[in-house]
Protein backbone atom coordinates (compact mmCIF):
# COMPACT_ATOMS: atom_id res chain seq x y z
CA UNK A 1 0.00 0.00 0.00
CA UNK A 2 1.11 3.54 -0.52
CA UNK A 3 0.27 7.03 0.69
CA UNK A 4 0.93 10.07 -1.52
CA UNK A 5 1.83 13.42 -0.04
CA UNK A 6 3.02 16.82 -1.17
CA UNK A 7 5.79 18.44 0.88
CA UNK A 8 4.12 21.51 2.37
CA UNK A 9 5.46 24.70 3.93
CA UNK A 10 4.90 23.39 7.46
CA UNK A 11 7.05 20.35 6.65
CA UNK A 12 10.22 22.22 5.69
CA UNK A 13 13.01 23.95 7.60
CA UNK A 14 14.72 27.28 6.86
CA UNK A 15 16.70 25.61 4.04
CA UNK A 16 13.42 24.68 2.32
CA UNK A 17 13.84 20.92 2.76
CA UNK A 18 11.81 18.42 4.73
CA UNK A 19 12.70 18.76 8.42
CA UNK A 20 14.06 15.36 9.49
CA UNK A 21 11.42 14.57 12.11
CA UNK A 22 8.60 15.31 9.68
CA UNK A 23 9.52 12.12 7.81
CA UNK A 24 8.43 10.16 10.89
CA UNK A 25 5.15 12.10 11.07
CA UNK A 26 4.42 11.50 7.39
CA UNK A 27 5.16 7.79 7.73
CA UNK A 28 2.82 7.64 10.69
CA UNK A 29 0.14 9.21 8.47
CA UNK A 30 0.73 6.35 6.04
CA UNK A 31 0.33 3.88 8.91
CA UNK A 32 -2.97 5.50 9.90
CA UNK A 33 -4.21 5.03 6.31
CA UNK A 34 -3.21 1.36 6.42
CA UNK A 35 -4.90 0.88 9.79
CA UNK A 36 -8.09 2.42 8.40
CA UNK A 37 -7.99 0.20 5.31
CA UNK A 38 -7.39 -2.90 7.44
CA UNK A 39 -10.48 -2.25 9.56
CA UNK A 40 -8.45 -1.11 12.58
CA UNK A 41 -8.86 2.67 12.47
CA UNK A 42 -6.47 4.29 14.95
CA UNK A 43 -9.24 6.08 16.83
CA UNK A 44 -11.11 2.80 17.30
CA UNK A 45 -7.98 0.98 18.44
CA UNK A 46 -7.22 3.72 20.96
CA UNK A 47 -10.73 4.21 22.33
CA UNK A 48 -12.40 0.81 22.02
CA UNK A 49 -9.64 -1.70 21.56
CA UNK A 50 -8.02 -4.19 23.85
CA UNK A 51 -4.53 -3.38 22.65
CA UNK A 52 -2.33 -0.45 21.70
CA UNK A 53 0.79 -0.34 19.55
CA UNK A 54 3.29 2.37 20.62
CA UNK A 55 6.58 2.96 18.82
CA UNK A 56 9.63 1.65 20.69
CA UNK A 57 12.27 2.32 18.02
CA UNK A 58 12.53 4.76 15.13
CA UNK A 59 15.29 5.23 12.56
CA UNK A 60 15.63 7.00 9.25
CA UNK A 61 18.08 7.11 6.39
CA UNK A 62 17.88 10.20 4.23
CA UNK A 63 19.09 9.72 0.65
CA UNK A 64 18.27 13.06 -0.96
CA UNK A 65 16.41 16.22 0.05
CA UNK A 66 12.63 16.48 -0.17
CA UNK A 67 11.83 20.04 -1.09
CA UNK A 68 8.75 22.23 -0.77
CA UNK A 69 6.22 21.15 -3.41
CA UNK A 70 7.77 17.72 -4.07
CA UNK A 71 5.30 14.90 -4.63
CA UNK A 72 6.30 11.91 -2.51
CA UNK A 73 4.92 8.38 -2.43
CA UNK A 74 5.29 6.54 0.88
CA UNK A 75 5.18 2.77 0.54
CA UNK A 76 4.89 0.69 3.70
CA UNK A 77 5.75 -2.96 4.34
CA UNK A 78 5.79 -5.02 7.49
CA UNK A 79 9.34 -6.35 7.67
CA UNK A 80 8.93 -8.63 10.64
CA UNK A 81 6.68 -9.75 13.43
CA UNK A 82 8.40 -10.74 16.65
CA UNK A 83 5.56 -12.18 18.68
CA UNK A 84 4.55 -8.93 20.38
CA UNK A 85 6.20 -6.52 17.96
CA UNK A 86 5.86 -5.38 14.37
CA UNK A 87 8.58 -3.68 12.34
CA UNK A 88 7.29 -1.38 9.61
CA UNK A 89 9.56 -0.17 6.81
CA UNK A 90 8.65 2.92 4.81
CA UNK A 91 10.15 3.99 1.52
CA UNK A 92 9.72 7.62 0.52
CA UNK A 93 10.12 8.07 -3.24
CA UNK A 94 9.58 10.91 -5.69
CA UNK A 95 7.53 10.51 -8.87
CA UNK A 96 10.54 9.13 -10.75
CA UNK A 97 10.83 6.43 -8.07
CA UNK A 98 14.08 7.84 -6.74
CA UNK A 99 14.40 6.97 -3.06
CA UNK A 100 14.46 10.08 -0.90
CA UNK A 101 14.32 8.39 2.53
CA UNK A 102 13.79 5.07 4.24
CA UNK A 103 12.22 4.92 7.69
CA UNK A 104 11.88 2.04 10.13
CA UNK A 105 9.37 2.13 12.99
CA UNK A 106 9.14 -0.73 15.48
CA UNK A 107 5.90 -1.05 17.44
CA UNK A 108 5.22 -3.25 20.43
CA UNK A 109 1.70 -4.52 21.06
CA UNK A 110 0.51 -3.92 24.62
CA UNK A 111 -2.63 -4.76 26.54
CA UNK A 112 -4.56 -1.47 26.60
CA UNK A 113 -5.36 -1.79 30.31
CA UNK A 114 -2.20 -3.22 31.85
CA UNK A 115 0.34 -1.95 29.29
CA UNK A 116 2.02 -5.37 29.42
CA UNK A 117 3.22 -6.83 26.13
CA UNK A 118 0.93 -9.27 24.39
CA UNK A 119 1.01 -11.16 21.09
CA UNK A 120 0.19 -9.33 17.88
CA UNK A 121 -3.52 -10.04 17.32
CA UNK A 122 -3.70 -12.72 14.60
CA UNK A 123 -6.75 -11.10 12.97
CA UNK A 124 -4.88 -7.78 12.74
CA UNK A 125 -1.88 -9.48 11.12
CA UNK A 126 -4.24 -11.27 8.71
CA UNK A 127 -5.85 -7.95 7.80
CA UNK A 128 -2.42 -6.48 7.05
CA UNK A 129 -1.58 -9.53 4.92
CA UNK A 130 -4.83 -9.01 3.05
CA UNK A 131 -3.71 -5.50 2.13
CA UNK A 132 -0.44 -6.86 0.76
CA UNK A 133 1.79 -5.05 3.23
CA UNK A 134 3.02 -8.23 4.90
CA UNK A 135 5.17 -10.75 3.11
CA UNK A 136 7.15 -13.78 4.26
CA UNK A 137 5.70 -13.89 7.79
Amino acid sequence: MHHDITVRFQHVDAAGILYFSRAFELCHEALEEVLEASGYALNDVLTKGEWVMPIVHASGDYRSPMRLGDKIRITMRVESSGGSSLTFNYRMEDLSQSIRAEVKLVHVVLNATTFKSRPVPPDFLSALKGLGVVSNL
